[in-house]
């Protein structure tokens, strides 16, 4: 970003900032309203000269040292250093440093920069925990569009992408990730481009296809062994190997776990534990249910920050081994607080099951199918179907049997049995 070519976005950050209209302007600096309008929307440029005239009226303190705006390029190629080789720590000590000298940046050239950080920092949030400041940020950056690099606007449109699936609006978040990839030109951040695939491909999984999000996961891939960065090719393999167990491709999704459980040191780094639970889910799956147990107990799962992943499963896998007091007891030692609403759902539904109460059966079938679909989200569907499927046949319920068939068919298709 050249900042000199961009006072008129900076002046419209100022007046908005002290509720001037563009009246107001205008009229006190004796200026046309159509030139300043078509400056503020980068249209033309907004010489210095003006600019300073405008602080100058409305007695702003404005510092024009060319160092600042040097100094947030360099913390934004840091930040971006730091979340492509997956190093937590040294963003947020990057993201700690900004936030500290934010009323220095607001009046200085690089007050433009101020919302891509904030949408950095809140990238992760649920939409319901951030700031009114975060939540303005992913709007007001809009206005600015025009004044970034490339680079930087195909990692806004990312970042936007990124909420959107978050809120679970998967069809805008594929268009945001979209737009990023046709503007990106790689000429600030080259693997900017595989971060943009690997989150678009797991969008395209759950919004759209599991064989196209397989399709972009290896294009991701192939980008990040390109540059040596193995954590995120890694990220790949087990999102890959997710793709191909909803494809039912379990010796597939096998071997692409095993390269990541293999990998030296891999212990050390939260791929580990994503591959772990992919294993799992996988092995349940193929209906190899000991295996799956062994596993679990072979590699253990960090629990502290009370994410719990797939470890669910293992009471189910004792219930399709016959061994119903092992079921419940596994079930006994989870802490309700760390389950999933899908995990609750799925041991409602097991205790309905093995109580034989039609009724509760019945109405935990419907709450797990409605929390899966409103989820999208798709290798419990695949559970919930495979349980159905054994448990009606056991029954002897024809009826139940051949419905659940269909609705699992509809699943493989990529397709919800429940419009949410």
């Amino acid at each position: 970003m050249i900042i000199n070519d961009h006072f008129g976005y900076i002046e419209k950050q100022l007046r908005i900032q002290r509720e001037l209209s563009i009246d107001n302007v205008s009229n006190d600096l004796k200026i046309s309203k159509g030139y300043l309008s078509e400056a503020e929307n980068g249209k033309r440029k907004l010489n210095e000269f003006t600019f300073r005239k405008f602080l100058d009226f409305y007695e702003i303190d404005f510092d024009f040292d060319p160092n600042l705006s040097k100094e947030v390029h360099r913390l934004l190629n840091d930040l971006m250093e730091a979340y492509t080789y997956k190093n937590s720590e040294k963003e947020e000590q990057i993201l700690t440093i900004f936030a500290d000298k934010t009323s220095s940046y607001e009046k200085s050239l690089a007050c433009l920069y101020i919302p891509l950080f904030r949408m950095m920092a809140a990238r992760k949030k649920d939409p319901a925990s951030m700031s009114d400041l975060e939540r303005n940020a992913f709007n007001e950056i809009d206005e600015y569009l025009p004044a970034f690099d490339n680079d930087e606007i195909a990692l806004i449109f990312y970042l936007k992408a990124f909420q959107a699936g978050k809120r679970r609006a998967f069809d805008q978040s594929l268009d945001y990730y979209a737009q990023a990839l046709a503007i990106f030109d790689g000429r600030l951040w080259p693997q900017l481009e595989g971060i943009i695939k690997l989150n678009y491909a797991y969008t395209i999984m759950f919004g759209k296809s599991y064989y196209e999000g397989y399709c972009v996961g290896l294009e991701a891939h192939d980008i990040f062994v390109k540059h040596g960065n193995y954590t995120r090719a890694l990220m790949c393999d087990n999102n890959i190997a997710n793709y191909l167990l909803c494809l039912q491709a379990f010796e597939g999704a096998k071997e692409y776990l095993r390269k990541i459980l293999l990998s030296p040191s891999i212990q050390n780094v939260p791929v580990y534990g994503d591959a772990v639970t992919t294993m799992l889910i996988t092995l349940t799956l193929e209906e190899n249910f000991q295996k799956a147990i062994e596993f679990a107990a072979e590699h253990s799962i960090d629990a502290n920050n009370g994410f719990i992943r797939n470890l669910p499963l293992v009471p189910y896998c004792h219930y399709r081994l016959g061994q119903y007091d092992q079921c419940l007891e596994q079930m006994a030692q989870f802490d309700p607080g760390l389950l999933e609403s899908d995990d609750k759902a799925l041991f409602g539904l097991l205790k309905a099951i093995l109580k034989g109460d039609s009724a509760k059966i019945e109405a935990a079938k419907q709450k797990m199918r409605r929390i899966c679909c409103r989820q999208r989200n798709w290798s419990m569907l695949m559970i919930l179907y495979q349980l159905l499927i054994y448990y009606y046949k056991s029954v002897n319920d024809l009826e139940s049997l051949v419905e659940a068939y269909e609705e699992n068919n509809q699943v493989l298709r990529h397709q919800l049995p429940l419009k949410i």
